[in-house]
């Protein structure tokens, strides 16, 4: 009874393999001495209390890790890529 039903264990598992790519892909983009990702991490932090303080009123465990993994894939995974693919050619131009 103390360990997250299955659905929430796969829901914080999926968000944790993307947070592990938006790190590296804003380490590789700190190497050239910018923080590109800066407004990412905030604005997705922000949204994460935000999602995890409204459903944890309305639902229990699943919800709050569903919530968490919905907000990392959409909002991070999105704009990271986006940013990424951008600054990549931009940042290795000489």
């Amino acid at each position: 009874q103390r360990f997250v039903p299955l659905i929430g264990l796969v829901a914080m598992a999926a968000a944790t393999l993307v947070t592990i790519k938006v790190s590296a892909q804003a380490t590789y983009l700190r190497a050239f001495r910018r923080e590109p990702y800066l407004v990412l991490s905030v604005i997705t932090g922000a949204m994460q209390v935000l999602t995890a303080t409204l459903l944890t009123r309305f639902g229990g465990v699943n919800a709050v890790a569903i919530g968490y993994a919905t907000v990392t894939l959409l909002i991070g995974l999105l704009w990271a890529h986006t940013l990424f693919s951008r600054l990549r050619q931009e940042y290795a131009r000489p």
